[in-house]
Order: C-alpha cells, then sequence, then structure tokens
C-alpha cells in the first residue's frame, strides 16, 4: 500500500490493517490495493476502515 500512496503509513493506518481479524479481511484490502483507481480512492478506502484491537497474544504468538 505504501509504494501506491507513496508514503509510509501510521501507525494508526498500518493497525487497521493488521488488526482486520481474519485472512479473508486482510485478502480484501489487497484487492482494493490492487483494484484502487486512484490514489484518493484508496485514502478513503484506508480511512473507511475500522479501528479494532490487536488479536490477544495466544493468536499472533510464533513458536
Amino acid at each position: 500500500m505504501e509504494a501506491k500512496l507513496g508514503r509510509k503509513l501510521t501507525s494508526a493506518e498500518s493497525d487497521k490493517i493488521w488488526n482486520t481479524g481474519s485472512f479473508q479481511g486482510l485478502e480484501m484490502i489487497d484487492m482494493a490495493i490492487h483494484y484502487a483507481q486512484s490514489i484518493d480512492a484508496l485514502e478513503a478506502y484506508l480511512a473507511g476502515l475500522p479501528a479494532r484491537d490487536p488479536l490477544p497474544e495466544r493468536y499472533t504468538k510464533r513458536f
């Protein structure tokens, strides 16, 4: 997304993406990035993503 936007994501924006809670959510974001018609449309999509709490550590802990 940073390459398409031409800037670095803020930590809040990055959290919106990674805290979707599902692979399907990440896939939807990936498709939005791929098919975005303009940077403004991508910025609007990013702004519209809901802020969610991070997943509990038991789901994200690497073994």
